[in-house]
């Protein structure tokens, strides 16, 4: 729940695993996680593709907890050979005192930053818009490619999609962040990333409830 009262839901595919973000546990969890369902030669084959994911997933889950995030799933497979790695997070924003909660200028902003980068320019991977979520109300969601650096691999490319909802109410805001780093299938992933996001649901409850 939320810290000004708001109770929320997302439907994932079977398929997609939560981690506890807690330090003492995460990192043994993504592992068991991604290694579930690998037979002993597959392990061994691809060792290096689930080495790096790990390593990927790991990284984002640590930023998250840092962050406070409130929820954290994962997904990894592999299909002919190539491996295939997907995250979703929950993230909660405050606005500060000193800003506007302005759902348009917000996006305005994302926009402009993205005209101005040149990875996945004039694709599904680049994108702003404004919508209405059907049991969230309205949203805004933005894609992009990034660049993260890494321990271990190096500067790795992945393909992002943020929504972002404001809570009616409050200068809180909901951000469900899925990322990976799969960008030659980034369409099918977007599209599955939209359908994620979509099932959000919000409901407000009293803080004692």
């Amino acid at each position: 729940m939320t810290r000004n009262g708001y109770r929320f839901a997302i439907a994932y595919p079977q398929s997609w695993w939560s981690v506890n973000l807690h330090p003492s546990v995460r990192d043994a969890e993504i592992r068991k996680r991604l290694l579930h369902g690998l037979s002993g030669p597959e392990q061994a084959q691809h060792a290096d593709a689930i080495r790096d994911a790990v390593r990927a997933a790991r990284k984002w889950a640590a930023a998250c907890h840092d962050q406070g995030a409130l929820q954290f799933y994962g997904f990894f497979d592999l299909v002919d050979g190539i491996p295939l790695t997907a995250l979703t997070m929950v993230l909660r924003y405050v606005v500060p005192e000193d800003e506007e909660v302005d759902l348009g200028d917000l996006m305005v902003g994302f926009a402009m930053h993205n005209a101005g980068t040149p990875l996945g320019k004039g694709t599904a991977a680049n994108r702003t818009e404004i919508l209405d979520l059907p049991n969230a109300g309205p949203a805004g969601r933005f894609t992009a490619i990034h660049e993260v650096e890494i321990e271990g691999i190096g500067t790795t490319r992945f393909s992002v999609m943020n929504t972002i909802v404001p809570l009616a109410g409050t200068r809180e805001m909901l951000i469900v962040t899925s990322v990976t780093p799969n960008v030659d299938f980034a369409d099918p992933f977007l599209a599955l990333f939209e359908q994620i996001a979509d099932t959000l649901t919000l409901e407000r409850v009293s803080v004692d409830a």
